[in-house]
Order: structure tokens, then C-alpha cells, then sequence
């Protein structure tokens, strides 16, 4: 593809080779008109296809709670009000903003660093049990 438009935004160039092309679109909301210009090529074609892509209410939860959280369970789409979409997504980032503790990924981390030699106690040998990594990136000095 050398452009494309989606949900009713005006048409733009995608990545690629095709750097000449250009995307005029003017209008109002109502009577939206756009032009493109291909540069003309002895040895291509051009095709203007149209897709139809929809998803199913449970697919759209599905793809919301894998952007918010870390992925939907069978149980969590189970479960899911599918009255009003666009009111539960609010409603869900509203819980869990109000009623879900605060956590940090600290304690996790220093559970599982492994310690520099000298500094503290050393960590777990490479490839032993509980190893993280070894080398380090960073330095105080840093």
C-alpha cells in the first residue's frame, strides 16, 4: 500500500519508498474531499481497494483490556457489561483508578537484582536458580 485512510481520517502516505505522493484534503466534515497524486510509473499498476473491518463487541473489550491491563481472561469478557461500550471502558478505568491499591514494580525488582560484587551481598551465579542477569549497563559513575 502507498496510502490509506481509516475511521474517516483523510488519507495519508504509509511507510515506504513512494515519498512523492501526495494527499490534498479539503472540506468540511460533512463533505470531505480528497485528492491523491501517484507519480506516474511505466512498470506499476495502482488499485484502490476498499476494506470493511468491524469487530465484535467481546473482540473490542478484548483489545481495550489488552492496552489497559496485562490481557483479558475468558471470565473478564464473561463478564463484561456490553450494554454501552464506550460507558464500561470509562467505567472500568474509573475502578480501577479509585479502588485499586497503588503498587510499584520496586519491591519485585530488588527481590530479584542481583547485586554487584563488593556491594552488598552477591546474587545467584549465571545460570543458577533466582538469576537475573550479570553484566550491568549503568554504573554510578553513570
Amino acid at each position: 500500500p502507498v496510502t490509506r485512510s481509516y475511521e474517516g481520517h483523510d488519507w495519508e502516505r504509509v511507510a515506504g519508498p513512494d515519498e512523492k505522493i501526495e494527499c490534498l484534503c479539503a472540506g468540511n466534515a460533512t463533505e470531505r474531499k480528497c485528492q491523491i497524486n501517484l507519480p506516474e510509473r511505466l512498470d506499476s499498476i495502482y488499485y484502490l481497494t476498499l476494506y470493511n473491518h468491524s469487530l465484535s463487541a467481546r473482540n473490542e473489550i478484548a483489545r481495550f483490556l489488552e492496552r489497559v491491563s496485562f490481557g483479558p481472561t475468558n471470565k473478564d469478557l464473561d463478564e463484561w457489561n456490553y450494554d454501552d461500550l464506550t460507558l464500561s471502558m470509562a467505567n472500568h478505568v474509573k475502578a480501577q483508578i479509585e479502588t485499586v491499591p497503588v503498587s510499584t514494580h520496586r519491591k519485585f525488582f530488588r527481590k530479584r537484582l542481583n547485586a554487584r560484587v563488593g556491594q552488598r551481598a552477591a546474587g545467584p551465579k549465571a545460570c543458577q536458580s533466582q538469576s537475573s542477569w550479570r553484566r550491568f549497563t549503568f554504573t554510578e559513575g553513570d
